[in-house]
């Protein structure tokens, strides 16, 4: 077996693994170095899928107000994310877990999770894993030896150690094969139970895959894409259950001493909709509310007929992989745009936004779009864009991701800006808002709370509300798109709505 996991091939370049040139290894110092070496590392990962983002206070002493003692608060870490390791002496540390749940980030002002104390130990890693509900959330610490193969000459070797945070699965096997072979010429590295951190695990720098499968079956329940792994860091895999919308039950997270790359099941489905909110206009004559839209790529093709204006489309399942997409007007087959790109990866989930532009003429390129100069512009064109937005899948039960999509020309205002007040605030005190210019998404995430939300912009010196709407935000509550768009229909000329990401 250990002749065939160093055994030396030509292997494909991957692009996949960016823990490499840009990563320190696992021994990294925050700070300056000591040679006395009395230190070890700390690094927190946050496992709970319907968590908050979670901060991570370290305070030496509670008592101790001296400015000498060590206090850091960490900036957060959502679900599936892990913080920096973190070298510090080996001395004995408070630590606690938790989140903000009001405006302040302050320490004194979260809302705890859990506190604990733990011993730094010379040349040891100490990780702690936030699993299960959040709700009733565990904290689990694991005590791992800092390795480092880089000065070995004989062998080029790395590290790694195994964590199985699937609570479906009591026992699990790792298979590995190099990157040009298949299942049948991989060989079962080591077994692991449901949140024992496996011993550690050397081999050879190379391009692998890697397999899941129950103790003593050769059914594959996970297989990654190669990775490549050309320096001799220390690494740890968290096995986790998928909260993709993909078929498999697992992804896996590769942590390393500053980054991590999630890996999904290779052959993974992603999904994707579309949602038309192309105006009318007499620049269109062909146009006249319903697109048709083909999206292609190699071995697959997705054709979407009669979409209204203002509606989404069903959800589509597809293959991984770089689509071409082509728009035209249902009733008179008149081409809206053609070749645009929409690159859907493994377990992803992206929404297409169909929209008009009108852009100013300028025929002679010297910025002047009113020769005439009688104060008008001289002459307008169409142009229809596309804009792909990835849908935030977290569940969280405290707080939300709301995308917020500007589909209101930019010739009618540069940008505009969402206020979210909540009762006791006026739009001139709200502390959340966000501006929103045109066709660029932005994003903010709110605590659960009830708000009136209103878009307002400038005309001239006058603030002006466009749309206002209430927003309920619960426990129960998904993430969401927040689109703004014209509305001749309504009073101000213009709509909000709102619809949820995973839908």
């Amino acid at each position: 077996m250990r002749d065939t996991l160093i055994r030396r091939v030509r292997s494909r370049t991957s692009e996949l693994l960016f823990l490499g040139a840009m990563m320190v290894t696992l021994t990294a110092c925050t700070g300056e170095e000591d040679d006395s070496n009395d230190y070890g590392a700390i690094k927190f990962y946050n496992a709970s899928s319907n968590s908050p983002d979670i901060f991570f206070t370290i305070d030496e002493d509670l008592e101790d107000e001296d400015e000498d003692a060590f206090e850091a608060t960490y900036q957060y870490n959502g679900y599936g994310e892990a913080s920096a390791t973190r070298e510090l002496e080996t001395k004995t540390y408070y630590l606690e877990f938790a989140w903000q749940s009001d405006d302040s980030s302050s320490r004194d002002d979260l809302t705890l999770l859990h506190e604990t104390q733990v011993s730094i130990e010379q040349e040891q890693l100490t990780l702690f894993v936030l699993d299960g509900d959040i709700s009733n959330s565990t904290l689990l610490q694991y005590h791992l030896p800092i390795i480092d193969d880089e000065n070995d000459d004989e062998e080029s070797l790395f590290n790694l150690s195994i964590l199985n945070l699937h609570n479906q699965f009591n026992s699990l096997q790792l298979h590995i094969s190099l990157a040009n072979e298949t299942f049948n010429e991989s060989m079962p590295v080591t077994q692991f139970e449901y949140q024992q951190m496996s011993d550690n695990i050397k081999l050879t720098q190379e391009e692998y895959i890697f397999y899941l499968t129950l103790p003593d079956s050769d059914e594959v329940l996970f297989q990654s894409d190669s990775v490549n792994f050309p320096y001799s860091n220390q690494y740890l895999f968290m096995i986790k259950p998928s909260h993709g919308i993909g078929e498999s039950e697992f992804s896996i997270d590769i942590l390393s001493a500053s980054s991590f790359l999630a890996l999904a099941h290779d052959g993974e489905t992603g999904q994707l909709r579309i949602y038309n909110g192309i105006e009318t206009h007499e620049l269109l004559p062909g146009y006249t509310g319903q697109i048709t839209t083909n999206l292609t790529t190699l071995g697959d093709e997705i054709a979407i007929d009669s979409l209204q204006i203002g509606t989404y489309s069903d959800v589509y399942s597809a293959q991984r992989g770089d689509y071409s997409i082509d728009l035209v007007a249902s009733d008179s087959d008149q081409p809206l745009l053609s070749n645009h790109l929409l690159t859907l990866s493994e377990n992803a989930y992206k929404t297409v936004f169909f929209y008009l532009n009108e852009e100013n003429v300028d025929y002679d390129g010297d910025g002047d779009v009113d020769e005439d100069g009688d104060g008008y512009v001289d002459e307008i064109d169409v142009k229809i864009q596309s804009m792909v937005v990835e849908n935030n899948l977290n569940e969280s039960l405290y707080q939300h991701n709301l995308q917020l999509l500007n589909l209101v020309n930019h010739d009618d205002y540069a940008s505009i800006r969402l206020y979210f007040v909540r009762s006791d605030e006026l739009i001139e005190t709200a502390v959340h808002w966000r501006t929103a210019w045109f066709a660029t998404p932005a994003e903010i995430t709110l605590t659960n709370n009830t708000y009136e939300v209103y878009a307002v912009t400038q005309d001239d010196s006058s603030d002006i509300i466009l749309a206002s709407e209430l927003l309920v935000l619960d426990e129960d509550s998904q993430n969401q798109f927040i689109l703004l768009e014209r509305d001749d229909n309504a009073s101000s000329g213009y709509r909000m709505t709102f619809t949820n990401q995973n839908q």
